[in-house]
């Protein structure tokens, strides 16, 4: 098996809350929707919203190898 390994960066998308800037966190199961909604609720003021895809989510780009 032939295999090829590629160095990336990592980053984490959290979305804010549109009413007092907290991090929103996931709170339940995705809807029977298609494409399924996912509720997330805000832990500083409670508000609640409803995203196409679970926060947090994280993003891959690739970079240089190392020329060690």
């Amino acid at each position: 098996m032939n295999i090829k390994r590629t160095p990336v960066n990592v980053e984490r998308v959290d979305r804010l809350c549109e009413l007092c800037g907290g991090i929103m966190k996931p709170t339940a199961q995705p809807t029977n929707e298609n494409p399924p909604r996912y509720e997330h609720t805000c832990p500083k003021c409670g508000h609640i919203e409803m995203y196409r895809q679970p926060y947090p989510t994280y993003v891959y780009t690739e970079r240089e190898a190392d020329n060690d």
